[in-house]
C-alpha cells in the first residue's frame, strides 16, 4: 500500500478515536463507521495481497521442483560426472528453495508496515532460485560437452 494509503487509515483512526466520546453526535457516529469501514478494507486488501504473493509463488516453486525433476533425469542419463554435479547443484537449490519457503513465511505474519519489504524479499528469493536452476541448467551442459570433448 501506498504511504498516502497508511495516511489515510491513520487518520481515520484517529477519528476513531476523537469520536468514541461524542455519543449520540450523528457526524461522530458517521466517521467512526467510515472510518472502521476503511480499516476493514485495508485489512483485507493486505489479507488479498499476502493470498496473492502465496499462489503465485507456490506456482513458482511447483514449476521449479518439475524442471528441477526433469533435470535430474537428465543428470542422471549423462552419467556420473552429470549426476554428482547435478547433486551438488540441488543441494544449492534446495537451500534456495528453504530461504523462499521462510521468506514466504514471513508473509503471511508480517503487518502491513512491513508488507512491502516483506514481499519484495520473498520475489527476490524465488528469482534467485530460478537463477541457481538457470546454472545448474548450464552447468550440466558444460558437463556433458567436456565429456563429449575428452572421447573424441
Amino acid at each position: 500500500m501506498s504511504q498516502m494509503n497508511w495516511t489515510v487509515i491513520a487518520a481515520a483512526l484517529c477519528v476513531i478515536g476523537l469520536t468514541a466520546g461524542c455519543g449520540d453526535n450523528p457526524e461522530a457516529q458517521r466517521l467512526g463507521k467510515e472510518s472502521k469501514e476503511a480499516a476493514e478494507a485495508a485489512k483485507d486488501y493486505l489479507t488479498a495481497q499476502k493470498q496473492a504473493l502465496e499462489k503465485d509463488t507456490r506456482t513458482a516453486l511447483d514449476e521449479l521442483n518439475t524442471k528441477m525433476e526433469n533435470l535430474a533425469a537428465q543428470a542422471e542419463a549423462k552419467g556420473q560426472d552429470a549426476k554428482a554435479r547435478f547433486a551438488q547443484l540441488k543441494e544449492d537449490m534446495d537451500d534456495q528453495a528453504a530461504v523462499v519457503e521462510q521468506k514466504l513465511k514471513q508473509a503471511q505474519e508480517v503487518g502491513a508496515d512491513a508488507w512491502e519489504e516483506t514481499k519484495t524479499g520473498v520475489t527476490t528469493s524465488v528469482d534467485k532460485l530460478r537463477r541457481a536452476f538457470r546454472a545448474a541448467q548450464e552447468s550440466l551442459s558444460e558437463t556433458e560437452e567436456s565429456q563429449s570433448q575428452q572421447n573424441e
